[in-house]
């Protein structure tokens, strides 16, 4: 009986573990170009962690929109304008959503359909405190 053996590297599970140590957005890319399961994984980290409102809004293919948001867990909305590229679409879920940060200025309105029951914090930036979170509040 021969038995296959499968290389460390081709291993799903660890690759999604390596790249939890990736820490930017660089060398993630780069990542994805190792090879397809490579590639795969550091997409969905990128998407996780670096999501990119204004990427995800330039999408044209409804499919591959929701494609991405599935991996989204980490969304910051920086200003108004982020905020309504997120409300073009009512059908585009975010499954993993746990942590939302959005700018003070943006309205409710924009905001309600990622208010999802996953949620679980929600923090509002002060436009005038630089970087300095202003409140967090459990969503729930």
């Amino acid at each position: 009986m021969t038995s296959q053996t499968c290389p460390l590297t081709e291993l799903p599970e660890l690759v999604a573990n390596i790249l939890q140590y990736v820490t930017d957005r660089c060398s993630l890319r780069a990542c994805a170009r190792v090879n397809k399961l490579w590639s795969e994984e550091a997409v969905a980290a990128l998407w996780c962690y670096f999501p990119s409102v204004r990427a995800l809004a330039a999408l044209q293919n409804p499919a591959r929109i929701q494609h991405y948001a599935n991996h989204i867990r980490f969304l910051s909305v920086r200003d108004q304008h982020e905020a309504k590229m997120l409300a073009f679409s009512s059908s585009i879920r975010f499954p993993r959503l746990i942590w939302i940060q959005v700018a003070d200025d943006v309205k409710e309105e924009y905001l309600m359909p990622l208010l999802q029951i996953r949620v679980k914090y929600f923090v509002a930036r002060g436009g005038n405190l630089s970087d300095q979170c202003t409140m967090i509040d459990q969503v729930s």
